[in-house]
């Protein structure tokens, strides 16, 4: 069994810099994490506040206060609160679930709790963060999330 809730955080920014700026970057999501920022493909919270490395200089932001990340030289801030949905995944049957979807290894062992990857469900893309052992979260664009949604009913109810 696994439960699927919507989960609203405020705002869901794309923080971005060019790589010759990296002590830079690291500064300005440092400050705004409380935390140095997240190294690839993982992921960093601190209160209210969660940055996802995705790529070399580039990270997912959230926040569950309207707090703006800054949006000062050398990072370049996107805003798409609108246009991303968090799915959180929860229960003892995610990896399972998972494993009929993504293109790899979801065990906890081998994608632990903090891990981030970008992927595809069913041919959608989405932004897989591990939570804890029977969590994760999905972010997936906003036009996807119903179809998403259909599509982990379909499978866990034995649907291929």
């Amino acid at each position: 069994m696994v439960e699927v809730v919507v989960r609203r955080p405020a705002r869901i920014f794309q923080a971005a810099g060019w790589p010759g700026e990296r002590a830079a970057l690291d500064a300005a999501l440092g400050a705004w994490l409380g935390d140095p920022p997240p190294e690839l493909g993982w992921a960093r919270s601190r209160g209210s506040r969660t940055g996802m490395a995705l790529a070399p200089g580039r990270w997912l932001l959230l926040a569950e206060t309207p707090a703006l990340p800054p949006d000062t030289p050398p990072l370049l801030v996107t805003d798409l609160s609108a246009a991303r949905v968090v799915l959180r995944l929860t229960g003892p049957d995610l990896e399972p679930l998972l494993r009929k979807g993504v293109g790899f290894d979801p065990d906890a062992r081998a994608f632990p709790p903090g891990r981030v990857a970008q992927t595809l469900i069913h041919h959608m893309p989405v932004l897989l963060h591990r939570i804890d052992a029977p969590s994760a979260d999905l972010l997936v664009p906003s036009s996807w999330a119903q179809a998403l949604r259909d599509w982990f009913d379909d499978a866990a109810a034995g649907s291929p």
